[in-house]
């Protein structure tokens, strides 16, 4: 008899290329180099990708503020996160808001990662991102290793799983079941601006 464990296991490696094989348009295919973009720390400070780089791969989470998709998914990534811990493994959310609302949004959720705001949504657009949420995955140096677009069990699964792989501990036996089981994504980007206010 299978355990969860197992499940989740076998899940992860028939979905591979959920990930690997994934292109979210001409510049983000996996093995590309990371496009040239900025984003503002929390503190204002102007943010480059040689910023972010530590000794293991990088997770760029974006997130649409206000979307109950993203909030959803979030709930689970950062119960991935706290699992494995970030010793080996940086993660960075990039949020659509201002700095008022950024901080509000780091103050309710408290997220076990550090927060960069993409206000005018540049990022956004130069990664390709249409539909939160969604998760690059690069190398220290700097190459797509990994893509998730969207809100599913079967994502969670293989996020979990590379995780687990990036931070060199056992997989985590999460319980996904109640992520939905077809791939759901968030309110379009596009034309949306900076929300403010609201949770």
């Amino acid at each position: 008899m299978k355990t969860a464990r197992h499940r989740t296991c076998s899940i992860a490696l028939a979905l591979g290329a959920v990930c690997s094989g994934f292109a979210l348009g001409a510049q983000t295919k996996i093995g590309d180099p990371v496009p040239q973009f900025t984003l503002t720390s929390m503190g204002g400070k102007e943010m480059f990708f040689k910023d972010m780089q530590t000794g293991g791969p990088i997770f760029l989470f974006f997130i649409r503020d206000g979307d109950s998709v993203t909030q959803q998914a979030t709930y689970y990534i950062n119960q991935i996160i706290k699992d494995y811990g970030t010793s080996r493994a940086t993660w960075y959310g990039i949020i659509n808001a201002n700095k008022d609302r950024a901080r509000s949004y780091q103050a309710e959720v408290n997220p076990p990662f550090q927060l960069e705001r993409d206000e005018n949504t540049s990022a956004v657009k130069i990664f390709g991102v249409t539909n939160p949420p969604v998760i690059f995955e690069y190398s220290r140096r700097g190459k797509l290793m990994n893509v998730w677009k969207g809100y599913s069990e079967a994502n969670l699964i293989s996020l979990n799983t590379e995780m687990a792989r990036v931070s060199r501990k056992p997989l985590q036996s999460i319980d996904f079941s109640k992520a939905p089981q077809s791939i759901q994504f968030g309110v379009d980007y596009a034309g949306t601006g900076t929300r403010i206010g609201g949770g």
